[in-house]
């Protein structure tokens, strides 16, 4: 359900507080395989469009323990454009459904480092 309902990690953290992942271990236990391997992402609550970290090479198709490294990507160069990232949770998200509902069965860990930078 990661698809359509993204899994809080970090509550937001105040009005004018802002979540910047710095980097992030996934590890994955898949004990019934799925039909697809989409891409799980750290995003804003909200924004979507903006990954902060993405987690590629996931493979939900094949049974098994999986784990990835994640660093954040450069927000100076990928902005938000008119997204407003202050006071929002950090969630984690997959960009596609990786399967017809019922059909595979997967638990994860996330482990997250992160930083709140305080702006006006």
């Amino acid at each position: 359900s990661l698809f359509t309902t993204p899994i809080t990690l970090v509550a937001a953290q105040g009005a004018t507080k802002t979540i910047y992942p710095v980097c992030a271990l996934l590890e994955v236990t898949v004990t019934t395989g799925y039909s697809s391997s989409p891409t799980f992402e750290l995003i804003h609550t909200g924004d979507a469009a903006t990954e902060l970290i993405a987690f590629d090479g996931f493979s939900f198709v094949s049974t098994g323990t999986k784990s990835s490294f994640g660093m954040a990507l450069d927000h100076v160069r990928n902005p938000y454009g008119t997204f407003d990232p202050r006071n929002k949770d950090l969630q984690i998200a997959l960009t596609a459904d990786p399967g017809t509902p019922g059909t595979g069965v997967a638990t994860g860990t996330v482990t997250v480092y992160y930083v709140v930078v305080t702006t006006t």
